[in-house]
């Protein structure tokens, strides 16, 4: 049995053991390393879960001007994903705005957009179970200084993640890529997470295959071809919080980065 498994609650497993009639093994983990490479085929879903992913990109930054709603967002996101294919996700998708944004995983709440703040935008689309994920920020009118330089440092970050993944590179050294760029910018006591996590499969409560596979510092795991990331360099806190981010396939000369949209901050 799966006793990692979400659902396998204590009592669950207890009333299956006490009647298996026989001994009952842990079974977490075995399954899941056979998932982090994709095949051909799997590949092929996420390319479509991308697509459809960006139609919603699309619609949610349409949508973004002062005096609508976070809701007014999201409700775009969503409508435009679904229509382009995807099923339902196995996170909620993001649509947050002003210093909410700043708030790790903060949802839409009605808020009405202002001047001056940064909508960050996190959308996922899903095809046959198969997620392909993307996150981008808007900011409506004149950047800030602050805004700039935050932007700047994630951006020159996740851009070398890009050019620095390949097959045969370790997980740490990929995630030493990400973060050299962050750190020169001054921000690395702000950047304490991981920068990327495998993606593929995903159900409720979770599209992340995280739990597998992360590229962490000083993580020796060795990249393979067919492996699948979402790469999520950000920093939180203060008056705003950006996450720019790609769903991306490593191959053995480098990575093909499956969803694609200006990678830029997006002034409305």
């Amino acid at each position: 049995l799966e006793m990692a498994a979400w659902y396998m609650t204590a009592n669950i497993y207890e009333a299956i053991k006490s009647h298996a009639g026989r001994e009952v093994r842990d079974w977490s983990g075995v399954i899941e390393g056979h998932r982090i490479i994709k095949s051909p085929e799997e590949l092929d879903r996420m390319r479509q879960a991308a697509r459809a992913c960006e139609a919603g990109m699309h619609a949610a930054l349409e949508a973004v001007r002062v005096g609508a709603t976070e809701n007014d967002v999201a409700a775009e996101m969503h409508r435009a994903s679904i229509a382009a294919g995807s099923e339902y996700l196995g996170h909620a998708p993001l649509a947050v705005s002003g210093e909410r944004s700043a708030v790790c995983f903060a949802m839409w709440r009605r808020r009405v957009l202002e001047a001056g703040d940064c909508v960050l935008i996190e959308n996922g689309a899903c095809i046959d179970r198969y997620h392909a994920l993307q996150a981008r920020v808007a900011v409506l009118g004149e950047p800030s200084d602050e805004i700039k330089r935050v932007s700047d440092a994630i951006l020159a970050g996740l851009n070398a993640l890009l050019e620095t993944v390949r097959a045969g590179i370790t997980s740490g050294e990929a995630d030493a890529a990400c973060r050299r760029e962050i750190e020169k910018a001054g921000l690395g006591d702000r950047f304490v997470h991981r920068v990327a996590y495998s993606v593929g499969i995903g159900f409720p409560p979770n599209w992340s295959e995280g739990k597998t596979l992360s590229l962490r510092p000083d993580d020796p795991t060795p990249l393979q071809a067919g492996m699948t990331f979402h790469s999520v360099p950000s920093i939180f806190g203060g008056d705003f919080g950006m996450v720019f981010s790609e769903t991306f396939h490593v191959t053995e000369t480098g990575c093909e980065v499956l969803t694609e949209f200006p990678r830029e901050l997006l002034v409305q």
